[in-house]
């Protein structure tokens, strides 16, 4: 049984990986650029983590947790989402 769980959390693992890096892609060929390391707009934070959200497959997720989004500027597709002021 110990196999079995191993197996799942590595290729959950490199399902993750393969999430940020398709994230990563998808971000670069919207905006022509990465994502900043962390940027702050209008007194909002937000990192690179949450502006690669929408070009992944778990973005329904994210905001249905209520994980903070960055603005529309940033990333097209987050027009709907709910934007965290500091």
């Amino acid at each position: 049984m110990r196999k079995v769980r191993q197996t799942a959390a590595r290729l959950a693992c490199a399902n993750n990986l393969k999430q940020l890096a398709l994230g990563l892609h998808n971000y670069h060929d919207t905006h022509g650029q990465f994502p900043y390391a962390a940027k702050v707009d209008d007194a909002t934070a937000y990192t690179w983590t949450q502006s690669l959200l929408p070009f992944c497959e778990a973005s329904r997720t994210a905001f249905q947790r209520g994980l903070p989004m960055p603005p529309a500027s940033v990333a097209p597709m987050t027009s709907a989402w709910p934007v965290v002021r500091l």
